[in-house]
């Protein structure tokens, strides 16, 4: 991407950065080339997007990595993009290399110069960087995947002790995260990050579950984005896109690379 679209677009990035030559972030809806319900940096070829929309707004995000990382005189490699299916699995660069059709939510890597990215419109993207190796971690969780140990496996990745600092970037808040009686009994560990709504729902606060989660595995300096994908106009929201009346909508990236 060149620089003059990406410095102008609209990224949301941690006040604190994760670790010495740590870069992460996340796009916004800004600076692409898709149109309509996906305007316009979307990067999700899953929902029904133009293809060759989606792989330009790509090699504009790899080339933005490319112009951040030229201090250091060398060049990035391309994003390895996510088959996302809600799972729990978290794997390695070298899978993916080796099988790019797996499903899986999270990835990790020990190389400098590899970034790692998650695709969110309201689940919780969640970035670990180790303060005392080259290991970072990416994560995308939703309900399902808080649920199901997504972040358990994450921090598995990294060796035990070492010092994991981590980031959950713009994701949807507990006011505009309604749930039904239906899946009420899900969670029923964290009945404290549950408030009751009107009509028998209720409100979940998915990003209380992910920080006590990290914190229960030693995670302890976890920094919590306060962007609302659903009430922020700049992020892509499944939810609100539903509530407008839209069945599809674009996907955000959130990235992290140790330069």
């Amino acid at each position: 991407m060149s620089h003059n679209i990406l410095s102008a677009s609209k990224t949301f990035s941690p006040q604190t950065p994760l670790a010495d030559d740590v870069l992460c972030f996340t796009t916004s809806t800004i600076g692409g080339v898709s149109e309509g319900c996906y305007e316009s940096l979307n990067v999700g070829l899953h929902v029904q997007d133009d293809s060759q929309s989606v792989r330009q707004n790509r090699q504009r995000l790899n080339d933005y990595l490319v112009e951040q990382s030229v201090k250091g005189g060398k060049r990035p490699a391309d994003i390895p993009w996510l088959n996302q299916q809600h799972s729990n699995r978290v794997v390695t660069v070298n899978d993916l290399n080796s099988s790019p059709a797996m499903i899986a939510d999270g990835c990790t890597a020990n190389d400098r110069l590899q970034p790692l990215a998650v695709m969110t419109a309201d689940c919780l993207p969640i970035v670990m960087a180790s303060t005392q190796t080259n290991t970072i971690t990416v994560v995308h969780a939703g309900w399902r995947g808080l649920l199901s140990n997504i972040i358990y496996n994450g921090v598995a990745c990294f060796s035990p002790k070492e010092s994991i600092n981590a980031w959950i970037g713009p994701s949807i808040s507990a006011q505009h995260f309604e749930i039904g009686q239906e899946v009420l009994a899900n969670f029923k560990d964290y009945s404290h990050s549950i408030k009751e709504a009107e009509n028998n729902k209720y409100f979940v606060d998915l990003r209380a579950i992910a920080v006590q989660q990290l914190t229960d595995l030693n995670v302890n300096n976890v920094e919590v984005s306060p962007v609302c994908s659903y009430a922020t106009l700049s992020c892509f929201s499944h939810r609100r896109s539903q509530h407008l009346g839209n069945n599809q909508t674009g996907r955000m990236a959130t990235v992290i690379i140790r330069l």
